[in-house]
């Protein structure tokens, strides 16, 4: 499949025979309702708004399930692939990771 047989709209048998409603769909990309709307409406996901409701194509649905989730887990992956590894010290051992904390004010 290229790149503009996925930008194509999908024939109305198409999606009535293999595309997912919105509870079957969301069961299989593994969020909620409301949360696979905003998906799709983000373009996440591929749909189709019909006049009976939405309609989920399984494939991308399959592809967004497989995706690590959690916005932390995203953003550590960024931030450690980013950073370097840290230099050994002059002894041969292996410096700490570099982590940032908070610090704590000190109470009076």
């Amino acid at each position: 499949m290229t790149n503009e047989a996925a930008t194509e709209e999908p024939t109305l048998e198409e999606v009535l025979s293999t595309w997912l409603t919105t509870g079957p769909a969301a069961e299989l990309a593994g969020v909620g309702d409301r949360w696979l709307v905003k998906l799709a409406e983000k373009g996440k996901v591929r749909h189709v708004k019909t006049a009976i409701g939405r309609f989920y194509q399984p494939e991308s649905l399959r592809a967004y399930a497989a995706l690590p989730k959690g916005r932390w887990l995203h953003k550590t992956t960024k931030a450690t692939a980013a950073k370097k590894e840290p230099e050994a010290q002059q002894d041969g051992e292996q410096a700490p990771p570099a982590i940032r904390t908070r610090q704590r004010k000190e109470v009076r």
